[in-house]
């Protein structure tokens, strides 16, 4: 009988010890869950970097621009001088996801809009255009390029030859998608 107390005894110690483990075990999990879901997430998406891939003059003089980085990557200023019919200037613009979140790529938006049609025939004979990012998925540190290009279209009248001087800003319009 005695050894059968014994074996009792050893089996709910063990059992004891099973249960002040699983414990223990628990509390660290807990509080590394807790550590994951208290990390701040950040949205960063910006702007790192323009470089100029080509110029093609229509005429006698070259095309000249100009794209800065401003507002800590946030936005791009613009400035072009198109001389004649048929100057093309084409950037290469590269944005990042600086933050610890996924990213959705929605649009580029330009200020004025060169889409609206009053702004065109303002502007006209010029167009700008932008290579499609909507729906690009960037994950934290990725990055994405798109390409901007100028172009001075033939005129339909002569009252709208020569030189067009052209400034404006781009920004990015993203949307968080999840967290790390």
């Amino acid at each position: 009988m005695s050894k059968y107390i014994r074996v009792k005894n050893i089996v709910i110690v063990a059992l004891c010890i099973t249960v002040v483990i699983m414990a223990a075990g628990y509390i660290i999990l807990a509080i590394e869950i807790d550590k994951l879901q208290n990390v701040d997430s950040v949205f960063d998406v910006s702007f790192t970097n323009v470089k100029q891939i080509s110029s093609i003059k229509g005429g006698s003089a070259e095309p000249s621009g100009s794209i800065d980085i401003q507002d800590s990557g946030k936005s791009l200023k613009m400035n072009f001088i198109l001389n004649e019919v048929h100057d093309e200037i084409d950037y290469e613009i590269t944005i990042q996801n600086r933050g610890t979140m996924d990213v959705a790529l929605i649009d580029l938006i330009m200020s004025p809009d060169f889409t609206d049609f009053a702004i065109l025939q303002a502007y006209d004979p010029i167009s700008i255009s932008l290579s499609t990012i909507n729906g690009r998925i960037l994950e934290p540190d990725e990055e994405a390029t798109v390409k901007l290009s100028v172009f001075y279209n033939p005129v339909s009248s002569p009252s709208l030859e020569g030189m067009k001087k052209i400034s404006g800003k781009v920004g990015i319009l993203a949307e968080s998608i999840s967290s790390k």
